[in-house]
């Protein structure tokens, strides 16, 4: 009995150091595990500010080596003239003929508008022509898309004392369209028409292709032909003019005595 209690009592001192040396070196690997994981956390705070600072100041700025950003091709385009497609049958070629004089300057049209297709042009798309190409800035008019497609009907002025509203009267039926058919002439005074004028005549209007020209012809042959009808008093003859003596001159006769 006196041998077996130092025993116990020295194996229960040694199971209390171990494990209090257990503890104390779990307790120790815990404090290092979180203090790197704090200082790990604080370098990672750190990069992501960084990071965040570098791609805000990215978007403010744009990069020198960038080629052309959309940014800048907006500011290209808010510089450039807009045309609105009004009418149907303009085509990109006829847009850079009437703007900037050449039919191929489409092609440097169609790059400054990279969202357009420039085979299928659309009444409401805003064409952006370069201020460098423009040659006139006047809109487009009806009249020279007209031209180029198939129903184009003018009427040519022939006489010094045509009247707009004759015109219109006559090919549309109503007077009052004389308004839109100047409308449709923005090239022409259609208050003081001169022989030559090239009147377009819209084809929503157009109620005859009969020439007035023809009817004004028409209309002075009757007049000419429209002499007062023969009478008893305008067809006698004149009284025929008497018969004058005929005088013989000469020397005398005298009768024998």
């Amino acid at each position: 009995m006196t041998f077996l209690a130092p025993n116990r009592f020295r194996n229960c001192i040694l199971a209390a150091v171990i494990m209090m040396l257990l503890f104390g070196c779990a307790s120790t690997k815990e404090t290092g595990f979180n203090q790197k994981y704090e200082a790990s956390k604080s370098w990672f705070k750190e990069k992501w500010q960084a990071v965040g600072a570098k791609f805000s100041s990215s978007e403010d700025e744009e990069p020198s080596n960038k080629p052309q950003s959309e940014a800048s091709a907006a500011q290209k385009q808010t510089n450039c003239f807009e045309h609105r497609v009004k009418w149907s049958g303009e085509t990109l070629s006829l847009i850079a003929k009437w703007y900037t004089g050449r039919y191929g300057n489409w092609k440097a049209i169609a790059k400054a508008n990279p969202g357009l297709n420039p085979n299928r042009i659309a009444v409401g798309d805003i064409i952006h022509i370069p201020p460098e190409m423009m040659k006139t800035k006047k809109p487009l008019p009806r009249k020279v898309v007209a031209k180029t497609l198939p129903g184009y009907f003018a009427h040519t002025v022939t006489q010094p004392d045509e009247k707009i509203s004759a015109i219109a009267s006559w090919y549309t039926g109503d007077a009052e369209n004389s308004k839109a058919i100047a409308e449709a002439n923005p090239d022409i005074d259609t208050d003081f028409l001169l022989v030559g004028n090239e009147i377009y005549i819209p084809s929503t209007l157009l109620k005859t292709r009969k020439s007035m020209v023809a009817r004004s012809n028409q209309i002075s042959s009757v007049k000419l032909d429209s002499k007062p009808p023969a009478t008893a008093a305008n067809t006698a003859t004149p009284p025929a003019a008497k018969p004058k003596k005929i005088q013989l001159f000469g020397p005398k006769q005298f009768s024998d005595q």
